[in-house]
């Protein structure tokens, strides 16, 4: 996501409020789409609040959705996406079973 669309999603999450901007994400991701790059957004929401749970699950669903994108839709130009999402997604994995065998 570069600098400028970050900004933007930033403005939109103080003027809807947090809650409200993680709904619309949240409607993003159900209709199958990535409007406002909401697998990001909603990730990192979760993230920074510390439910990697549900972060683990949004990140699960933006890699099924990318993976749709690139190997059924061939469009290539996201792989990178893809494999972001997968890095992270493994990261967020790796860190919630240490947290449950702690």
């Amino acid at each position: 996501m570069n600098k400028n669309t970050n900004m933007k999603l930033n403005a939109l999450e103080q003027q809807l409020g947090l809650a409200k901007a993680t709904q619309r994400y949240k409607r993003s991701i159900s209709k199958n789409s990535d409007e406002d790059n909401a697998f990001e957004r909603l990730a990192l929401i979760y993230r920074s609040r510390n439910k990697i749970e549900q972060e683990v699950l949004v990140l699960k669903k933006a890699v099924a959705f990318y993976e749709h994108a690139v190997f059924t839709e061939r469009l290539e130009s996201m792989l990178p996406t893809l494999n972001e999402f997968t890095r992270r997604l493994k990261a967020a994995q790796s860190f919630l079973s240490s947290q449950c065998s702690t």
